[in-house]
């Protein structure tokens, strides 16, 4: 028998990363960005009621995608959601570096949300990369840096399994 455990949404800490070098080095270079993709993704959780512990761009590649997941967890977050660096080209190396280091990682995720983006974008749908996986009881996202494919993950894919998938990996049921 399963026991059915309560879980209020507010409780559910979420940091978002949006990985993109160009982004990040005009930060450091003092300019003012646009983030339209990583400001979908704050605006949704937070309406969501989940808690929106940071948001934060870094730039591709091995260094940056590790140190970031780090900060994540350290700071506590249930989700840690990386938004960019998932494409073709050599640079776009997000799902390359979680892939590698996570402690388990949900392979139907990444089929589900191409067989729906391909209902809106065609086989350019095929052309991205995204995951979920867990690492030290931490659930990790990887999603494309389109704003509409930040929508479709989160709205028709990840929040409706939130509370779920937070109970399965926090304590082992739901």
């Amino acid at each position: 028998m399963t026991l059915k455990m309560k879980v209020d949404p507010k409780d559910i800490k979420f940091q978002i990363y949006v990985v993109s070098t160009s982004r990040y080095k005009s930060i450091k270079a003092g300019e003012k960005i646009e983030d339209v993709s990583g400001d979908i993704a704050s605006e949704i959780i937070k309406s969501s009621g989940y808690t929106l512990i940071g948001k934060e761009v870094i730039g591709d590649g091995i260094y940056f995608v590790k140190e970031a997941l780090k900060r994540g967890i350290k700071a506590g977050a249930d989700f840690i959601i990386f938004i960019g660096g998932s494409g073709p080209t050599l640079t776009d190396m997000t799902v390359d570096v979680l892939d590698s280091i996570l402690d388990k990682k949900l392979q139907g995720f990444g089929e589900g949300f191409r067989r729906r983006s391909e209902k809106h974008v065609g086989t350019r749908a095929f052309l991205t990369n995204s995951l979920v996986g867990v690492m030290d009881k931490t659930i990790i996202v990887s999603l494309p840096g389109s704003p509409d494919g930040v929508k479709l993950a989160l709205n028709e894919i990840i929040l409706p399994e939130v509370i779920h998938l937070y109970k399965l990996v926090k304590f082992g049921r739901h």
